[in-house]
């Protein structure tokens, strides 16, 4: 997952994209050990949480800041994070002891 230009936001979100998953096998990360991303909207704005499956093309993110939020986004508006960057964090991670 590469970083995303602010400005080049508004035209990965040009494409498509209406419910369910998108064509094609789809991955799904380990239960509670999904990785930490942030999504950067068409307007600029972003929001951190969770890639819970993907495939090329798409990402399923998901995040509960405020309420529970989940949505397929196009891959190149995705930026893998760390857990301790996200201004969100799952309480129920899975971390090493």
């Amino acid at each position: 997952m590469n970083k995303v230009d602010p400005k080049a936001a508004s035209e990965i979100f040009n494409t498509p994209r209406i419910g369910g998953p998108p064509p094609g096998k789809v991955t799904h990360a380990p239960y509670r050990q999904e990785p930490y991303i942030r999504v950067t909207y068409r307007d600029g704005s972003t929001r951190d949480g969770k890639a819970v499956a993907w495939t090329p093309a798409w990402v399923l993110f998901h995040t509960k800041k405020g309420s529970v939020h989940a949505e397929w986004v196009p891959a190149p508006a995705v930026t893998r994070i760390t857990r301790e960057e996200s201004d969100w964090q799952d309480p129920y991670d899975v971390l090493a002891a």
